[in-house]
């Protein structure tokens, strides 16, 4: 009974986190989905975090905008950050975003606005990024990644306001 009451505790405090609930989108994840009948990445309702493995078949994964509709993963990528990736892509609003972030490790710069995009690198620098009231906050506004802040370290593009 003592333990049965434990698990309850437990469970009972995670779930209240205030963590935005993750989800996980890998090979597996798209296994049965075809083109015909892509995976949906719906980044129309803020609290949700999608981790996008680097090694996914991008032609299976079609991203779900407020103000875009549904669009291709490719094309949602070329229009948020301008290039392509190979590697792990985060989605969702910055704030929920920055708790995702590998630990600084080669130190942070200050975030770059200009042109309707606001760049960061690493995860002080897009903290205070995220802080500051620049970036827009619906979850389509944000992607984090290797090469999202510019360069080659781990970093976010958000659209300003």
């Amino acid at each position: 009974m003592k333990s049965l009451s434990l698990a309850l505790v437990v469970f009972g405090l995670a779930s209240c986190s205030t963590a935005a609930p993750q989800v996980q989108v890998t090979p597996q994840t798209l296994a049965t989905h075809s083109a015909s009948h892509p995976y949906v990445i719906d980044l129309t309702h803020s609290g949700t975090t999608y981790d996008v493995a680097g090694d996914i078949d991008y032609s299976l994964v079609r991203v779900r905008t407020a103000s875009g509709g549904l669009t291709t993963m490719e094309d949602f990528l070329s229009r948020r950050a301008g290039q392509k990736t190979g590697e792990r892509l985060l989605l969702g609003e910055l704030d929920d975003l920055v708790v995702l972030l590998p630990p600084d490790s080669d130190g942070v710069s200050e975030a770059q606005c200009g042109q309707g995009t606001c760049t960061c690198t690493g995860r002080k620098d897009c903290s205070d990024l995220s802080k500051s009231g620049k970036c827009k906050s619906g979850p389509s506004d944000a992607i984090c990644g290797k090469g999202f802040g510019g360069g080659s370290k781990w970093g976010c593009t958000c659209a300003m306001k």
